[in-house]
């Protein structure tokens, strides 16, 4: 079958729809040129005695003759396969063909006229007609064919019978002419059927022709696409390892010196250093994560997790920050809202983070609540964040979630940032297939909420509710806000009676069993409290909610209260407030942060920048740690050879022998003893290299700018006490 090009002209489209149709001519003739063969020697037979016996040889020897010729021209065509231009030609061999066979019918009726009875000649007649309307069929892809042929036979057979003269005899010539003219237009309605036929396929070819050069087209801009989001990833992940780099020195070296001895305006001039800097890292993770976004999107694990612990780990997150602005943060989760859901984590984490975090920025006094609710009849939960801040105007709202937005231009003045982290938080609830929105007036706070579609893991038991405090009253001494709301139902939700006791606002309340009190209150308000827990015959327990915001706690009032951490709400909180109730007053030295009293380590610190060598020596050392230091990962494999540590510090990217190399060839070694943990120092974002480590025998992630306290905890989890457990607890295994 022929096919037509895209992009013809129409001289050149009907020059292939005629060459097209000249190819069905050929083939139908092979089917045709045998049938009037029959007919042929019957009318040889009707007029073998009546006609000479040289004529009826002279017209079977014409009929087989022109069959012939039929056929060695089919046979050359089928052989030439000709182009679309000689197409005409072999069309007009065709036509002069089709008049040369027509002649023989022609002939056999001008004899059977002349020479035969009326039955013969009306047989001779019926048998003509029939020969050409047969010939319709097959000569109609091209009608001038069937033009010859049937002007061959009908023009000497119509005017014998006319030539006999009579009426009935020219009515039938007469006749005659008519049917050759009505199969003549015949044939032209059949070639136009054949020419639609043909138009409609070579439309189809040509839709599937465009279709596949779409196809081959979207293929490439994918390609491109997809050529083009590598380089971005590998463009991102390179610009971030090269700005986190020197960020790590400049932040860890800051707080090394803010941790030694600077008189004030050293320490605000240092202050200032680590504020800018945590500025600057701030912003770039923001643009890194939202191009990201933008570029490649991203990747959703489905994994089990308890919704209210990781409420409270953004909660812990924030508290450092949120003690320094005396502002308290409470955590609640409903009890309804299943212990174990399936869902990522460390996105929702991420998204949470961000939203305490602006709520800390932009709050100056008061306290922020973090809870979580159950969202709907679709088995989603909800998420909220309120604050005490400054709030935002209604006009202001809609555009919050706006790339690079900010409410007004004061905000960014006042605040800093570029407006990115709400439109990264809206990304990723999209992507997870949520909402997310806000309620805020100015001057009265915000509640920023998001839902998401979180489904409970079959089979996991279900959350412990209590009650445990049934009938117990437990006074709240806080200022008015989302924390002592929060806190009010949660003690609620375990039996209590809760009573409002007089805060910076004013009010009173009925005598409680034990009081739970801000540090961030007045030191009137303190002390008053204290007062009334010293008077009583039967001391009134006094529980302290205490971030160290303040400084340390007087002595007199530091040895007759019980403290419980910021922040507040998750279950070390109840355990603080059952302590509390049970035990009564007293400081309870194991709420108190622990001074780490294993003893030191060996550990080895392999990077290759001098700087991030430093920091990790001076942090490690100050410690108690006995520290080494290698500069490549082969140094490394030399020296985890020849000494045994307790913990390795592993930089990914180095000379020589990067660091997922060195792992895997440690891993490799025969030692002794227990497994020596590997943890992966990167400025690359862990999840991306998550896998990676993983299966190199990395067993956490430290992402720079390292964090002093964050290096130490990790220290701490995989010294010699987390060296003797089977498995790792890091963050590769945690998954988020």
């Amino acid at each position: 079958m022929s096919t037509a090009p895209q992009g013809l002209s129409e001289a050149d489209r009907e020059e292939r729809v005629r060459a097209e149709l000249v190819a069905i001519l050929f083939r139908l003739s092979g089917a045709t040129r045998y049938f009037p063969l029959a007919p042929l020697l019957a009318l040889i037979f009707v007029y073998w005695d009546i006609v000479p016996h040289w004529q009826l040889f002279g017209l079977l020897a014409w009929y087989l003759g022109g069959t012939a010729c039929f056929n060695l021209l089919r046979y050359a065509y089928e052989r030439r396969r000709p182009p679309v231009a000689e197409a005409r030609r072999w069309a007009q061999s065709y036509v002069l063909l089709s008049f040369v066979t027509g002649g023989v019918w022609g002939a056999v009726g001008w004899i059977g006229i002349f020479a035969g009875n009326t039955q013969q000649q009306l047989l001779t007649a019926i048998v003509v007609s029939a020969i050409a309307t047969a010939a319709v069929v097959g000569r109609s892809p091209y009608p001038p064919a069937f033009i010859s042929f049937v002007a061959a036979l009908a023009l000497p057979t119509c005017a014998a019978f006319l030539l006999q003269g009579g009426t009935t005899w020219t009515a039938t010539g007469i006749s005659g002419v008519v049917m050759a003219l009505a199969l003549i237009l015949w044939s032209y309605t059949l070639n136009r059927t054949h020419r639609e036929t043909v138009e409609l396929r070579f439309a189809n070819t040509e839709l599937i022709a465009s279709l596949e050069a779409a196809r081959r087209a979207a293929d490439a801009a994918r390609d491109a696409a997809e050529a083009g989001n590598r380089a971005k990833s590998e463009f991102l992940a390179t610009i971030s390892h090269e700005l986190r780099t020197p960020l790590n020195g400049i932040l860890g070296m800051t707080r090394l010196l803010l941790a030694g001895r600077l008189d004030a305006e050293q320490r605000a001039q240092a202050e200032t250093a680590r504020e800018s800097g945590e500025a600057l890292l701030g912003l770039i993770d923001d643009l890194l994560d939202f191009s990201r976004l933008e570029g490649e999107g991203a990747r959703f694990e489905q994994v089990a997790f308890d919704p209210a612990d990781l409420a409270h780990s953004a909660a812990v997150i924030a508290t450092p920050r949120a003690n320094a602005k005396r502002l308290t943060i409470a955590v609640y989760c409903v009890p309804d809202v299943p212990a174990r859901v399936l869902g990522d984590p460390g996105r929702i984490r991420q998204i949470l983070i961000e939203l305490v975090g602006n709520a800390v920025k932009f709050t100056e006094r008061g306290s922020i609540g973090i809870s979580v609710e159950r969202g709907g009849t679709n088995g989603s939960l909800a998420f909220r964040v309120s604050d005490t801040g400054i709030g935002i105007a209604e006009p202001q709202q809609a555009r919050l979630f706006d790339r690079f937005a900010q409410a007004d231009a004061s905000i960014r003045r006042e605040y800093g940032g570029v407006g990115l982290g709400l439109a990264i938080c809206r990304r990723l609830v999209e992507l997870m297939g949520g909402e997310i929105g806000l309620e805020s007036r100015p001057g009265q706070g915000s509640s920023f909420w998001f839902r998401l579609p979180l489904p409970g893991v079959p089979g996991a038991s279900a959350r412990e509710i209590g009650p445990r405090l049934g009938g117990r009253r437990i006074g709240l001494c806080f200022s008015a806000g989302p924390a002592r709301a929060l806190l009010a139902r949660q003690l609620a939700d375990l039996g209590a009676e809760t009573i409002l006791l007089p805060g910076p606002e004013g009010g009173a309340g009925a005598p409680p069993e034990l009081t739970i009190a801000d540090e961030v209150l007045s030191p009137d308000m303190l002390e008053r409290l204290f007062s009334a827990a010293s008077r009583a015959v039967a001391p009134e327990p006094l529980l302290l909610a205490y971030g160290s915001a303040g400084g340390p706690l007087p002595e007199e009032i530091a040895g007759k209260v019980r403290l419980v951490r910021k922040p507040l709400g998750g279950p070390g909180f109840v355990r603080a407030v059952l302590a509390a109730l049970d035990s009564g007053a007293g400081r309870d030295e194991r709420i108190l942060p622990e001074k780490g009293e294993d003893e030191p380590l060996r550990i080895l610190v392999v990077d290759d920048v001098p700087a991030n060598q430093r920091l990790a020596r001076a942090v490690l050392r100050l410690a108690g740690h006995e520290v080494d230091v290698a500069e490549n990962g082969d140094q490394a494999v030399l020296a985890a050879r020849s000494a045994r540590y307790d913990v390795i510090l592993m930089d990914l990217e180095m000379p020589v022998t990067d660091g997922l190399t060195a792992a895997a060839a440690i891993r490799e070694l025969p030692m002794a003893g227990p497994r020596v943990p590997i943890v992966a120092m990167t400025a690359h974002p862990p999840r991306e290299y998550a896998d990676k480590a993983r299966a190199a025998g990395m067993d956490d992630f430290l992402s720079k700018p390292i964090n002093a306290e964050e290096l130490l905890r990790v220290v701490a989890r995989h010294g010699r006490k987390g060296a003797h457990m089977s498995g790792s607890t890091g963050l590769l295994d945690r998954q988020d």
